[in-house]
């Protein structure tokens, strides 16, 4: 299982890519972040039944295709949020501080599984609140695949032709 979990990315990954230059980064990011909430619990769900070909499709739909659309898309997406000046110190403060704070959702997750660890509904809808956040967020930001480099991180096309000013 663990191989075809892994490979099926391998494709999946840069046709989410290609998509998103097509009708934008925010869309897909959005298909894989709403998409990921309901695969996981249908993954879930999967592993409660222990029915091994039933675990293996839906794993490979929530890992494989579902959830490759957020990874084939969340670093240029992210990147384009931020002028070039502080793009790198952007993506990496904002990445760093999310993977840090997510590493801590299985021991959270875990915990809410119960005892025997078999209630995977409370581990399921903790999952569909974690897609919250980024859900909002990609709601919130601005459609980027089709701005000029130098237009990245500005609000308007007029702000990025003024010198940007960085203070403490």
């Amino acid at each position: 299982m663990s191989t075809a979990r892994w490979v099926r990315p391998l494709g999946a990954i840069p046709a989410w890519a290609t998509l998103s230059d097509r009708i934008g980064r925010r869309p897909v990011y959005l298909i894989g972040a709403v998409g990921s909430a309901v695969a996981m619990s249908g993954y879930l769900w999967a592993i409660s039944t222990g029915s091994y070909p039933l675990i293996l499709v839906l794993g490979i739909v929530a890992f494989g295709v579902v959830y490759s659309a957020a990874n084939g898309v969340w670093p240029s997406f992210y990147g384009e949020m931020f002028s070039t000046r502080v793009r790198l110190s952007g993506m990496a403060i904002g990445t760093q501080i999310g993977f840090a704070v997510a590493g801590f959702a299985v021991t959270f997750a875990a915990r809410i599984a119960g005892p025997d660890g078999d209630d995977w509904s409370a581990v399921a809808l903790f999952t569909a609140a974690l897609c919250v956040p980024p859900v909002i967020a990609a709601l919130s930001a601005r459609e980027t695949h089709r701005l000029a480099t130098e237009d990245l991180g500005s609000h308007t096309s007029r702000e990025a032709s003024r010198p940007e000013t960085v203070t403490a």
